[in-house]
Protein backbone atom coordinates (compact mmCIF):
# COMPACT_ATOMS: atom_id res chain seq x y z
CA UNK A 1 0.00 0.00 0.00
CA UNK A 2 1.43 3.46 -0.70
CA UNK A 3 1.05 5.86 2.10
CA UNK A 4 0.49 8.75 -1.05
CA UNK A 5 -2.95 6.99 -1.76
CA UNK A 6 -3.85 5.51 1.34
CA UNK A 7 -4.13 7.66 3.55
CA UNK A 8 -6.19 6.63 6.74
CA UNK A 9 -9.58 9.24 7.28
CA UNK A 10 -11.53 9.70 9.87
CA UNK A 11 -15.01 11.01 8.80
CA UNK A 12 -17.09 13.04 11.41
CA UNK A 13 -20.66 14.19 10.60
CA UNK A 14 -23.07 16.03 12.37
CA UNK A 15 -26.57 16.34 10.20
CA UNK A 16 -28.49 18.63 12.74
CA UNK A 17 -27.45 20.84 15.61
CA UNK A 18 -28.51 18.28 17.88
CA UNK A 19 -25.55 16.87 19.32
CA UNK A 20 -27.18 13.15 19.18
CA UNK A 21 -27.06 13.79 15.22
CA UNK A 22 -23.13 13.86 15.17
CA UNK A 23 -21.65 10.45 13.96
CA UNK A 24 -18.12 9.42 12.78
CA UNK A 25 -16.54 6.69 10.38
CA UNK A 26 -13.17 5.24 9.26
CA UNK A 27 -11.77 5.03 5.79
CA UNK A 28 -8.51 3.64 4.52
CA UNK A 29 -8.26 6.35 2.06
CA UNK A 30 -9.58 10.15 1.30
CA UNK A 31 -11.08 8.67 -1.35
CA UNK A 32 -13.09 6.00 0.51
CA UNK A 33 -14.13 8.54 2.63
CA UNK A 34 -15.72 10.33 -0.32
CA UNK A 35 -17.46 7.21 -1.05
CA UNK A 36 -18.77 6.94 2.41
CA UNK A 37 -20.52 10.51 1.72
CA UNK A 38 -21.34 9.64 -1.20
CA UNK A 39 -23.55 6.58 0.05
CA UNK A 40 -24.70 8.98 3.00
CA UNK A 41 -26.10 11.48 0.84
CA UNK A 42 -27.97 9.08 -1.11
CA UNK A 43 -29.59 7.26 1.74
CA UNK A 44 -30.62 11.04 3.02
CA UNK A 45 -31.94 12.27 -0.16
CA UNK A 46 -33.63 8.22 -1.20
CA UNK A 47 -31.61 8.76 -4.38
CA UNK A 48 -28.56 7.38 -6.38
CA UNK A 49 -28.93 9.89 -9.06
CA UNK A 50 -27.21 13.11 -7.76
CA UNK A 51 -25.74 15.52 -9.63
CA UNK A 52 -22.36 17.45 -8.10
CA UNK A 53 -24.65 20.07 -7.29
CA UNK A 54 -27.21 18.20 -5.63
CA UNK A 55 -23.97 16.78 -3.33
CA UNK A 56 -22.91 19.62 -2.83
CA UNK A 57 -26.18 21.02 -1.33
CA UNK A 58 -26.32 18.27 0.65
CA UNK A 59 -23.26 18.93 2.50
CA UNK A 60 -23.48 22.35 2.86
CA UNK A 61 -26.59 21.77 4.32
CA UNK A 62 -24.96 19.25 7.16
CA UNK A 63 -24.45 20.97 10.57
CA UNK A 64 -20.62 19.69 10.58
CA UNK A 65 -18.78 17.71 8.30
CA UNK A 66 -14.70 17.63 8.73
CA UNK A 67 -12.17 14.74 7.86
CA UNK A 68 -9.06 14.15 9.74
CA UNK A 69 -6.34 12.64 7.43
CA UNK A 70 -3.39 10.85 8.10
CA UNK A 71 -0.17 12.92 7.12
CA UNK A 72 2.72 10.46 6.15
CA UNK A 73 4.68 13.54 5.53
CA UNK A 74 4.81 14.56 8.91
CA UNK A 75 7.34 12.25 11.44
CA UNK A 76 6.21 11.72 14.54
CA UNK A 77 5.94 8.62 16.48
CA UNK A 78 2.67 8.25 16.29
CA UNK A 79 0.27 9.33 13.78
CA UNK A 80 -0.48 12.83 12.88
CA UNK A 81 -4.21 14.11 11.39
CA UNK A 82 -4.49 17.01 9.57
CA UNK A 83 -8.44 18.77 9.88
CA UNK A 84 -10.53 19.35 6.77
CA UNK A 85 -13.81 21.05 6.13
CA UNK A 86 -16.34 21.52 3.63
CA UNK A 87 -14.74 23.50 1.14
CA UNK A 88 -11.65 20.65 0.92
CA UNK A 89 -14.41 18.11 1.39
CA UNK A 90 -16.34 19.25 -2.06
CA UNK A 91 -12.94 19.76 -3.85
CA UNK A 92 -12.48 15.91 -3.10
CA UNK A 93 -15.49 15.02 -3.77
CA UNK A 94 -15.07 16.58 -7.29
CA UNK A 95 -12.12 14.77 -8.09
CA UNK A 96 -13.98 11.67 -6.81
CA UNK A 97 -16.90 12.13 -8.84
CA UNK A 98 -14.93 12.78 -12.05
CA UNK A 99 -12.67 10.05 -11.69
CA UNK A 100 -15.60 7.42 -10.98
CA UNK A 101 -16.89 8.73 -14.30
CA UNK A 102 -13.76 7.86 -16.52
CA UNK A 103 -13.39 4.10 -15.32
Amino acid sequence: LCCAKMKHTILLVQKTRNISSRSYAHAESVKLAMHDILQLCSQDLRSTDLSLQTIFEFIDRLEDLSCFVADPAIARPQVVYVPHGKDWIKQRMEKYIRSTLRT
